[in-house]
């Protein structure tokens, strides 16, 4: 409510995110154990773990929502509830994967005080902690977007979260396709193949690049028939396929950021790919989208062409840094063989 938001929205808002905090430590462990086994080339058990996840999760907001099997119906609350159950789901399902395979094989040693290294403990926040803070203004940059959205009105907030929805679904390719980078690239350089290494970032980044286009040309081309999956009210409808074109415009320049900032992460070089990203979002993309928004009085269209211009910015740094630091990698290849 503070930051301009509807009272009776924000603690329908607040009885859902509550409602989840239980599940906090399984989506912290399911995070942790899915990038053991990203970095290792084993991707098929998160997914596997997802995709069951989300078929109980289905079930979960079924029974919690509307009530059934003597349990009653809490509405948004229970959404929250199924949400939590479900990570809980996720955690459990991916260390039973982990216990019955391959996966601990020459991968995991037993406890002892070298786990405990203060040197490597500092290593891993000295890589770890910019990616969070890449990860965490990207986040909170689009969460800041959907607040902008909710000051402006309940039909615009609608919209504004059809065309996000639809967004978060097409990003999910160059988010696959950023993991794969990081993988393979790291893993490359690990080997001392820096050639290859350098051109698994380049067809990376390219394919990312190929991928959200056709993203954005089907966004196009579907045009009124995508938001209609979400709402029927004409209105909100009216407001979403206005933003369409727009959305449709970044899908290139999303992937790209998303992929490029993968490439730097596999490589080691999180701290510059963090740096970027808060230069782009939140010093760059939000003053603008406010500034558009509420004092240009361009409305939601603001939001979404201030978010447009960031999302370039930050692709054509991270491609740019890429680019510049791939002829370095020689050096830091050789630094991490040895140690």
């Amino acid at each position: 409510m503070a930051l301009g938001q509807d009272p009776g929205l924000s603690l329908v808002a607040e009885s859902y995110i509550q409602a989840q905090l239980f599940s906090v430590p399984a989506i912290l462990g399911f995070l942790v154990l899915r990038q053991y086994l990203q970095g290792r080339g084993f991707v098929r058990p998160a997914l596997w773990t997802v995709l069951i996840a989300n078929l109980f999760n289905v079930v979960f907001n079924e029974l919690f929502i509307f009530g059934g099997l003597g349990i009653p119906a809490l509405g948004v609350e229970g959404a929250g509830y199924a949400t939590g159950a479900s990570r809980w789901l996720m955690l459990l399902l991916l260390i039973g994967f982990m216990m019955r395979g391959r996966y601990l094989a020459e991968g995991w040693v037993p406890w002892s005080r070298r786990s405990f290294s203060l040197r490597a403990m500092g290593t891993l926040l000295l890589l770890g902690l910019p990616i969070a803070i890449h990860f965490g203004v990207e986040v909170w940059t689009f969460q800041a977007a959907t607040l902008m959205a909710g000051r402006i009105g309940e039909i615009e907030l609608a919209a504004h979260i059809v065309v996000l929805k639809i967004i978060s679904f097409t990003f999910m390719f160059p988010w696959g396709i950023s993991g794969a980078a990081t993988t393979r690239v790291g893993n490359l350089l690990g080997e001392g193949n820096v050639a290859r290494a350098r051109k698994a970032a380049r067809a990376a980044i390219a394919l990312g690049a190929l991928v959200m286009t056709l993203a954005g040309i089907t966004i196009l081309v579907m045009d009124r028939r995508l938001p209609a999956i979400f709402s029927s009210d004409v209105a909100v409808l009216a407001s979403a396929i206005a933003l369409l074109p727009i959305a449709a415009g970044f899908q290139i320049f999303d992937g790209v950021q998303a992929v490029a900032a993968g490439v730097l992460r596999g490589a080691g070089r999180t701290i510059p790919a963090a740096a970027i990203g808060v230069i782009g979002f939140p010093l760059i993309t939000l003053p603008l989208a406010y500034h558009l928004t509420f004092t240009k009085e361009m409305g939601l269209p603001g939001i979404w062409w201030a978010y447009l211009t960031g999302l370039v910015i930050v692709a054509t740094l991270l491609v740019s840094w890429t680019t510049l630091t791939a002829k370095n990698w020689q050096p830091m290849q050789r630094r991490i063989a040895g140690e």
